[in-house]
C-alpha cells in the first residue's frame, strides 16, 4: 500500500472517530443543551475566527507544503522553510489582528440588530485567531514531512472531546455559558502547545537558517502570497456565508434580538451535517499534498493523472455513500429531533455542491503546486468576488437558502473552470464512465429510498434503511469495480476471510 493510500486509511479512521464526537457534540449535545441563539454564537465566533486566522498566515501554510520536500535533508528537516514561514505568519498575524482592534465597532454595528450578543463575546474571535492560525501553521509543516496523522488526531478528535467535556459541564450548571464560550474558544490553544511539544520531541522543531532557501526568498514569498490568495477563496466560500448572515438575513416582525444568530445556527447544522460528505477527501488531501507537490518537481504525469482520476472517483462514491445515508434518513431524524428541520433545503442544496467538489477530485492541489500555479491566483480572486456578490444579494431576498445556492453556484464556477484549466494545460481529466455509473446508481438508489416508507419506528426505519442503502450501494460499487482502490481493499478483506 503506497504512503497515500496508507496514511489516508489512517486519517480516515481519526476522521471517523472525530464524527462521532463531532455528531454527538453538534446533533445531539448542542442541540439538546444549548437555544438556538447560543449555539449560534458558538459557531459564529469560530467561523470569524478561522477567516481571519487563515488570513493572518499569508500562505505560510502553502510555503511549508510546496518548498519542505524540495529542501529538507535527514539532518533538516524543515531545509530551513520552517523559519520563514514563521517570520511570514508572524507580520500575518499582527496586520490582521490590528485590522480586527480598528474594525470591530464597525463589525459590531453591524450585526447589532440581528446579532446583539456578537457585542459581548467579540473579544474571544482575538483568541481564536491566534490559535487557530498557529495550529493550522504547525499542522502544514507536519504534513510536509509527511507525519499527517498526529495533528489530524488532535485536530479532529481531541478537540471535539474537549468541547463534549465542557458543554456537559454547562448542562450540569458546573459553568456559566459565558465560562463555556470562553473555554470553547481556548481549546485550540491546547492543540498548539501539544503540537509544538510532539515537533520538539520529535526533532522536527527546526527553525535554523537555510542560506540557499534565503537566497529564494523572494521567490518562496511570492509563491505563498500567491497560493494565499488562491487558496483563501476555499476558506471565504466555507465561512462567509455563515458570517454574513446574521448581519443580512431579512427580518421579520416581531423577533428577538439574536434572531440572526438562531438562523445562523439552523444554517450551520445543515452545514456541519453536509460537512461529512468531505471526510473522505479532507482524509486523502491531508497526505496527497507533498505526494503531488514531489511529483511535479519530476514532472511525473504518470502518477499526476493516477491520483486525479481516483481521487476523484473515490470521494464522489464516497461522499455520495454518506450523503445517501443522510438524506433517506432526513424525514425520519427530524420526526425525532425537530428544532433544526428548518435545515432540510439548506441540506440539499449544500450536499449537491459538496458532491460537485469532491467529485473534482484533486484540482485545487494539482493546480497550485504546477508551474501555473498563479492561475489559481486568477481564479480565487474572481471566486472571493463572485461569493461574496452573490451571498451579498441573496441572502436579504431568499435568507439562509439563499446562502446555500451562492456556495452551490459558487463550487460549481470553481470546479468547471479548474477541470478545464488542467485539461487544456496539461491533458489532465479525472472523469470515465466510472464516474456515470456511480452518478447513476446514487440518484436512483437515493430517490428508491426516500421515498420508500416503512411505517416503522423513526429509529428502527433509520437502522434498517442505513444497514439496506449501504450493503446495496456497497455490493453494486463492487461488482462494477466503480472505486478500484476500494475494490482492491475489499478483495484483500474477503481473500483474507476466506484464508481464515
Amino acid at each position: 500500500m503506497g504512503i497515500i493510500a496508507k496514511q489516508s486509511t489512517y486519517n480516515m479512521i481519526i476522521l471517523i472517530i472525530g464524527v462521532v464526537f463531532g455528531a454527538v457534540n453538534n446533533i445531539f449535545l448542542f442541540q439538546i443543551f444549548l437555544t438556538q441563539s447560543q449555539f449560534g454564537i458558538v459557531r459564529f465566533l469560530p467561523l470569524l475566527g478561522f477567516l481571519a486566522g487563515s488570513i493572518a498566515l499569508l500562505g505560510s501554510s502553502q510555503m511549508l507544503l510546496k518548498f519542505v520536500p524540495e529542501y529538507k535533508t535527514d539532518q533538516r528537516p524543515s531545509g530551513g522553510i520552517l523559519r520563514i514561514s514563521v517570520q511570514n505568519y508572524l507580520v500575518g498575524l499582527i496586520i490582521v489582528l490590528a485590522l480586527l482592534f480598528e474594525f470591530k465597532h464597525l463589525l459590531i454595528e453591524s450585526y447589532r440588530s440581528r446579532a446583539s450578543m456578537i457585542e459581548e463575546y467579540f473579544h474571544l474571535v482575538y483568541i481564536i485567531t491566534i490559535s487557530y492560525s498557529a495550529s493550522e501553521l504547525l499542522s502544514a509543516y507536519l504534513q510536509s514531512v509527511l507525519k499527517s496523522t498526529f495533528q489530524l488526531a488532535l485536530k479532529e478528535v481531541l478537540y471535539r472531546i474537549l468541547q463534549s467535556v465542557i458543554v456537559v459541564l454547562f448542562y450540569l450548571q458546573i459553568i456559566s455559558f459565558e465560562v463555556f464560550v470562553t473555554s470553547f474558544s481556548f481549546l485550540l490553544v491546547i492543540n498548539v502547545i501539544i503540537l509544538l511539544i510532539y515537533l520538539v520531541k520529535s526533532n522536527l522543531f527546526d527553525l535554523r537558517k537555510n542560506i540557499e532557501a534565503t537566497k529564494k526568498r523572494v521567490e518562496i514569498f511570492s509563491y505563498s502570497i500567491t497560493n494565499f490568495l488562491s487558496t483563501i477563496s476555499g476558506t471565504i466560500i466555507s465561512n462567509i456565508d455563515g458570517i454574513m448572515i446574521p448581519a443580512l438575513v431579512p427580518i421579520p416582525v416581531l423577533v428577538t434580538s439574536n434572531y440572526g444568530l438562531e438562523l445562523t445556527a439552523i444554517y450551520t447544522f445543515g452545514v456541519y451535517i453536509v460537512s461529512l460528505c468531505t471526510l473522505p477527501g479532507r482524509a486523502i488531501s491531508n497526505i496527497a499534498v507533498s505526494v503531488i507537490s514531489a511529483a511535479w518537481l519530476r514532472n511525473d504525469k504518470k502518477v499526476l493523472t493516477d491520483i486525479y482520476s481516483k481521487s476523484s472517483i473515490n470521494q464522489l462514491m464516497l461522499g455520495s455513500l454518506i450523503f445517501g445515508l443522510i438524506w433517506i434518513n432526513i424525514d425520519s431524524f427530524f420526526e425525532i429531533f425537530p428544532k433544526y428541520q428548518e435545515s432540510k433545503n439548506i441540506i440539499m442544496i449544500l450536499g449537491i455542491a459538496r458532491l460537485i467538489h469532491v467529485g473534482g477530485g484533486l484540482n485545487g492541489v494539482i493546480i497550485i503546486t504546477s508551474k501555473h500555479y498563479k492561475f489559481g491566483l486568477y481564479n480565487s480572486i474572481a471566486l472571493m468576488i463572485l461569493t461574496v456578490l452573490t451571498n451579498y444579494y441573496m441572502i436579504p431576498r431568499y435568507g439562509i437558502e439563499g446562502a446555500a445556492l451562492a456556495t452551490l453556484f459558487s463550487l460549481t464556477i470553481f470546479n468547471v473552470i479548474s477541470f478545464f484549466f488542467l485539461l487544456i494545460k496539461f491533458g489532465l481529466q479525472p472523469f470515465s464512465m466510472k464516474t456515470l455509473f456511480g452518478i447513476i446508481l446514487t440518484i436512483s438508489l437515493i430517490a428508491s429510498f426516500y421515498y420508500l416508507d416503512l411505517n416503522l419506528n423513526p429509529f428502527v426505519e433509520m437502522l434498517l434503511n442505513s444497514v439496506l442503502f449501504t450493503a446495496i450501494f456497497s455490493l453494486i460499487s463492487y461488482k462494477l469495480n466503480i472505486t478500484p482502490d476500494i475494490h482492491d481493499l475489499a478483495e484483500k478483506f474477503l481473500g483474507r476471510k476466506k484464508s481464515t
